[in-house]
């Protein structure tokens, strides 16, 4: 996990060179600070947490993907972003 975590967030990394290699959230990550509880990881998980939480905060929901070098909604997932917020 040394290379994973930047923290409070978790990022894919090439295995061979630890290079950055997907600066992304994305909704699917949702469950990993439950798995850390369960793993007795409790202030990483309380950290990602409210990171994953304030961007919920922000945007009303989880979107699809969240760019960690820009904090902004991935642009290819803006088109979802419209649409999840029009849905009744």
């Amino acid at each position: 996990m040394t290379y994973l975590y930047s923290d409070p967030w978790y990022v894919e990394v090439n295995m061979n060179s630890a290079a950055l290699v997907w600066p992304l959230f994305n909704s699917l990550q949702a469950f990993w600070p439950g798995l850390q509880v369960l793993a007795g990881d409790i202030e990483p998980a309380i950290r990602t947490h409210a990171a994953f939480f304030s961007v919920w905060k922000k945007y009303g929901f989880t979107p699809e993907g969240f760019n960690l070098a820009t904090l902004n909604v991935q642009p290819s997932n803006l088109d979802l972003t419209v649409i999840s917020k029009h849905q009744p």
